[in-house]
């Protein structure tokens, strides 16, 4: 029987994330060589913006879902508690505001507690899938995450970039020996920032030991960002690494399709149109960072030093308007449903909600560093299996 889910929405335009990962659980998705049937089937909506147009009003008709007028509505879906096997809550688009630090305000926070309310008055819970980050102010970050250890329910909440295909597919195992990591995004957005700080904690947690903690965030940006790394705070062979593995170079290639290295010609410094860069310094003094090159290539890009050798690749995102890197997602969240398993640790989601804040709050101000005391308790392990589109644990070897 598949899995009742009511899916919590902030709105559902044409084109959206919500979309892909709406309509993939409706109807299926292409994923691992063959079409999907959905695993889970959602019973009840919960649409916090209305509007004309709005898909989920579609799929409401369509489907004859029924679209409930408050939270706790959707999730009795007709009874007088708690009436699902999970909760889909996907606040990821809408016409919200954005605070000082360019954060986008949308209701997560809100409507978590509403979700937790429910799952407290009707003396039992379910599994419930965040998009994230979680919050953008430390306080509800650290109560949602001492809601989940308290009430025990498994959270999802992660991005869809350290799921994606990986070119080539390189496999972290457990303990590996990993000293130091670097993430190129391409835009200087929240959004990018978030997903970027996934995708390096998804390599980072796998270090031997597993994760320590965040003690200290740098900032550095414009000239500060280039002398930053003729000191030695980046690796220039790691950005080197991690740039060669672009499909989008910009520069020679888009003139006239001449291939270039970029960092060897100095084109990167030309090209990049006001870079910055974020440096997490960790409790075990391992250094990751996060490096915004708007200009220079247009695709996510990482590098990571693994005892004496580099390693890196590119995290696949189709263009647009294709959104097959969300099967991936939805993949990995039909799994947690019927599992009830978190393929995230869930410490990880407000270790990254938690320097998310920080660094936009760095950039924003221009400041240079912030201690985070904070994010130096959050320690956890990693799940055993690194999991994502093209891994072995969903793409096992023919016997």
């Amino acid at each position: 029987m598949p899995v009742r889910l009511a899916a919590l929405v902030t709105a559902c335009p044409s084109q959206s994330f919500t979309q892909g990962v709406l309509d993939r659980l409706l109807e299926g998705y292409f994923f691992g060589g063959q079409y999907r049937n959905p695993r889970c089937r959602i019973v009840s909506f919960y649409l916090a913006q209305p509007s004309p147009g709005d898909l989920v009003q579609e799929r409401s008709e369509e489907l004859g879902v029924p679209i409930h007028h408050t939270v706790p509505a959707a999730l009795m879906a007709g009874a007088n508690a708690l009436n699902v096997d999970g909760v889909l809550l996907l606040a990821a688009d809408g016409q919200y505001p954005q605070n000082e630090y360019g954060q986008r305000l949308l209701p997560r926070h809100d409507l978590f507690r509403q979700v937790c309310r429910v799952f407290h008055q009707s003396r039992r819970s379910a599994p419930v899938f965040l998009t994230g980050p979680l919050a953008v102010e430390w306080e509800k970050i650290a109560w949602m995450e001492n809601e989940v250890q308290k009430a025990g329910f498994p959270l999802f909440c992660g991005s869809y970039l350290p799921l994606t295909w990986r070119l080539p597919p390189v496999h972290l195992p457990e303990n590996a020996p990993i000293l130091e990591a670097l993430v190129v995004a391409f835009e200087p957005s929240e959004e990018q920032e978030y997903h970027a700080l996934e995708a390096l904690q998804a390599i980072l947690e796998r270090r031997e030991g597993g994760e320590s903690g965040v003690v200290e965030i740098h900032h550095w940006a414009e000239e500060a960002f280039w002398q930053a790394g003729a000191e030695g705070e980046w690796s220039w062979e790691l950005l080197t690494a991690a740039l060669s593995r672009s499909d989008t170079p910009q520069g020679n290639a888009v003139l006239d399709g001449r291939p270039e290295d970029l960092v060897a010609t100095g084109a990167v410094r030309q090209l990049a149109q006001h870079p910055y860069a974020y440096g997490l310094r960790y409790a075990d003094g391992v250094r990751g960072t996060v490096v915004v090159l708007p200009g220079v290539v247009r695709d996510y890009l990482f590098a990571a030093q693994v005892g004496e050798e580099v390693i890196s690749a590119q995290f696949l995102l189709p263009p647009p308007p294709n959104t097959a890197h969300l099967s991936a997602l939805v993949e990995a969240i039909e799994r947690f449903f019927i599992e009830g398993r978190s393929p995230v640790p869930p410490a990880r989601a407000a270790l990254v909600a938690g320097a998310l804040e920080a660094c936009r709050k760095l950039h924003a101000t221009g400041g240079t560093t912030v201690q985070t005391p904070e994010l130096a308790k959050i320690a956890y392990r990693p799940t055993a299996e690194d999991r994502f589109a093209d891994s072995e644990a969903l793409n096992p070897p023919a016997p």
